[in-house]
């Protein structure tokens, strides 16, 4: 949604009671860090308020403001959100959009160079930040042992997956760009050390 380019892929997201987040991958935030959205907070309040009377100090809203424990899951962990808050406060959302795009730039990227590749192809079309491809002539454990050479020798992390093709799972690669640093270079020698 921050991205104006698939913003319409959205639409209608307005008309939830609730939606999550998860900013890890993006927003650039700790693995942790997940929000639930309610368009009416008190929504959340009926989740997830607890019962004890240790707690009841905090029931006076009125005296002391609202009470965090009620619209939580978990009721004394750390607040996972400030680094992302933090983040936001430090960098502006322009920085964010800016990131984001650039990370669906490059699955298009991807997914053209992909095409033009004689040893690799397409699954589908590049989908947001996500390209599923496949080396033809690949086997699983060629993905894993090509997945494990390249991470020892820190050139890249490039997992692999499972797509559903038919009644079978077949293992093919996925790109998933997130770091607004990464070239057209960097995935040409991704690309290449699949030859």
């Amino acid at each position: 949604m921050a991205a104006d380019s698939v913003r319409h892929l959205f639409n209608g997201i307005e008309r939830a009671d609730s939606i999550t987040i998860d900013p890890h991958k993006w927003m650039f935030s700790p693995y942790d860090c997940g929000a639930v959205i309610y368009k009416e907070p008190e929504l959340a309040k009926e989740a997830h308020s607890q019962q004890g009377s240790y707690l009841d100090i905090f029931k006076d809203e009125g005296a002391h403001g609202f009470n965090p424990t009620d619209y939580q899951i978990q009721l004394t962990r750390r607040v996972r959100g400030l680094p992302l808050w933090f983040s936001l406060a430090t960098h502006g959302t322009d920085r964010y959009k800016e990131s984001v795009e650039r990370g669906l730039e490059l699955a298009q990227l991807a997914g053209r160079m992909i095409e033009e590749n004689p040893n690799v192809e397409l699954v589908r079309e590049p989908s947001l930040s996500c390209v599923l491809y496949r080396r033809i002539g690949w086997k699983p454990e060629d993905y894993t042992n090509w997945t494990y050479d390249n991470h020892e020798k820190g050139f890249a992390l490039v997992t692999p997956t499972k797509w559903k093709n038919g009644d079978t799972f077949e293992t093919v690669s996925r790109f998933c760009f997130i770091n607004p640093d990464t070239t057209e270079k960097d995935i040409q020698l991704i690309l290449e050390s699949m030859n």
